[in-house]
């Protein structure tokens, strides 16, 4: 699984006019998924524990959309199955967990495994509002249990028309037998979150 997400991310990249390429396991303003608990110590060196919604990553997938690193680095091909298990945080996570204490270094327990905190990203909104809560990143290559379905996403430095044509050839030189679904622009992701506002204004626009 992590060599074929890679190689994916790797043939995507090097398209023209892509500048980053990367998966996650659910996409941001797509609602809340996957809240798990995690145990931690806290600024006073209590056990304590929280609970944040958990996403897998692989590739360039913060850079791909655009989430800014507040500190540390981002996942690498080192943090692999036989390393240190690491984890990066949003900053909604490391303002609950400790303060105003540097999380990086800190260690959080999911599941049992202990995780050390490699980086902090910035927050990005689970729905439509805008609304954000905590958020632990896991690398894809440290927790692969699960078959997990990952969202690729592609960032380009001009418009692309071509782009869906390109991603299938690439797709196809890797397994012929898969299917490209659901092709679309972050503006249609985004879109399609804020449907079901749009529609309720309207009608209170109208009955107004």
């Amino acid at each position: 699984q992590v060599a074929f997400h890679r190689a994916v991310d790797d043939r995507l990249a090097e398209l023209p006019g892509v500048t980053a390429a990367g998966a996650v396991s659910r996409l941001p303003v797509t609602g809340r998924y996957n809240t798990w608990g995690y145990r931690y110590t806290d600024a006073d060196g209590s056990r304590t524990r929280g609970s944040a919604d958990f996403r897998i990553v692989e590739g360039d997938y913060f850079e791909a959309l655009n989430v800014r690193l507040v500190a540390g680095r981002e996942f690498d091909c080192t943090d692999g199955p036989a390393s240190q298990p690491v984890a990066i945080v949003n900053q909604a996570t490391a303002t609950a967990a400790f303060a105003d204490a540097d999380p990086l270094g800190q260690e959080i327990d999911v599941s049992g495994n202990p995780r050390r905190i490699v980086g902090v990203v910035q927050n990005v909104a689970y729905d439509a509002r805008g609304d954000v809560s905590p958020k632990v990143y896991l690398p894809h290559a440290q927790y692969v249990d699960r078959n997990w379905n990952l969202t690729h996403v592609v960032a380009t430095s001009t418009e692309r028309p071509d782009l869906p044509r390109l991603l299938r050839r690439e797709l196809a030189a890797l397994d012929p037998k898969l299917v490209l679904y659901r092709v679309r622009p972050w503006n249609a992701t985004a879109g399609a979150a804020i449907a079901g506002s749009r529609f309720t204004l309207l009608l209170m626009t109208l009955f107004g």
